[in-house]
């Protein structure tokens, strides 16, 4: 092993650990936290803890974000010019990157939402909401940005599998 797979690996794992820490914390949010949030009486200590993890959940997702840009853009540009890559890999690999997108860009705007502190027409299990659309209705803004890390993760093993083929075909 050179330095540049040294590298590589390193590259990856910070991927690999930034995806995990993101979609396995709205995991423990949606299936730990937010029932738990529902035995508690006092409303007002339940607002506080709630903003205060939020705050908290906030800044892990932002150093998120930005470690699977920067891996992403590296780990995309080593496949992608190592050539033998079929045109099912990179049509998946831009799914990838726009459900990635999609997500980061949830994220945001939900960030703006709750920062404008705007007035609520709804209340939904994850606090106060505005007017649910479509998709709202079908799910929360958090269980959509959950929905589309897993699908992330679904299409990275798929890549991995599509380009180890693709590898043995050589």
């Amino acid at each position: 092993m050179d330095v540049n797979d040294a590298m590589l690996v390193a590259i990856r794992w910070a991927h690999a650990l930034a995806g995990a820490t993101w979609v396995g914390g709205g995991l423990f949010y949606l299936l730990v936290l937010q029932p738990s949030f529902l035995t508690i009486d006092d409303q007002s200590y339940m607002e506080i803890l709630k903003r205060d993890i939020a705050d908290r959940f906030k800044e892990i997702v932002e150093l998120s974000v930005i470690a699977l840009v920067v891996t992403g853009v590296i780990l995309s540009f080593d496949r992608l010019s190592q050539g033998g890559v079929s045109n099912l890999y990179v049509t998946l690999l831009g799914l990838k990157v726009a459900a990635a997108a999609g997500m980061f860009l949830l994220f945001w705007s939900l960030r703006q939402k709750k920062a404008a502190a705007m007035p609520t027409v709804h209340t939904g299990q994850d606090g106060p909401d505005l007017q649910p659309s479509l998709a709202g209705r079908v799910f929360s803004p958090s269980q959509m940005v959950l929905a589309l890390g897993l699908l992330l993760f679904f299409l990275a093993d798929l890549l991995k599998v599509i380009y180890e083929n693709g590898l043995r075909s050589l």
